[in-house]
């Protein structure tokens, strides 16, 4: 398990810092961060999970490269960045909380400006539960769910990846 983990932390390391740096980025240039970081993350998390698995296979275990192993390191590297990820745009959100209330009230205000679609798609019900839902939401919700969305994209991505790069032995 250790050079699963040696081989993956670098990347992973890399690939959470650049994911936060990328959320503050798409705050500053008025793009909504949670959004595009969930379309950035997706080829932030194919970039550094193929490079560790790639890494990992050429560096750590002579060319050889199993399913097993890919998702092994696959798996330490997306964990690492969803966790680094999670805690850098917690604490931000934290110290800053009128960027937490400028994206709250951008979901309110987005639900409310689609509320006669979603009224006729999910019910009157439905929509006036999840607008009260919206309303609230705590500072770790929005964190949550970028961790949430990077496990599921990194996982997907290393079943991929790892089937692209596995190698038997010859």
């Amino acid at each position: 398990m250790n050079r699963y983990l040696i081989s993956a932390y670098p990347f992973g390391l890399f690939g959470g810092v650049l994911a936060l740096v990328g959320f503050w980025v798409f705050y500053l240039v008025d793009l909504d961060p949670i959004t595009m970081s969930i379309v950035f993350n997706f080829v932030n998390l194919s970039l550094f999970i193929g490079i560790s698995i790639y890494y990992f296979k050429k560096y750590r275990n002579n060319e050889y490269l199993s399913f097993a192993h890919g998702m092994s390191v696959g798996f330490f590297t997306y964990v690492i960045i969803a966790t680094i990820s999670f805690l850098g745009i917690y604490a931000s959100l934290s110290v800053f909380p009128e960027v937490f209330g400028e994206l709250k009230a951008e979901r309110v205000q987005m639900l409310e400006t689609e509320g006669v679609g979603l009224r006729e798609q999910v019910g009157e019900n439905a929509y006036l539960k999840t607008l009260e839902e919206v309303k609230d939401m705590r500072v770790y919700h929005f964190p949550l769910n970028d961790f949430i969305w990077k496990i599921l994209f990194g996982l997907f991505l290393s079943i991929i990846i790892s089937i692209i790069l596995r190698r038997n032995k010859l």
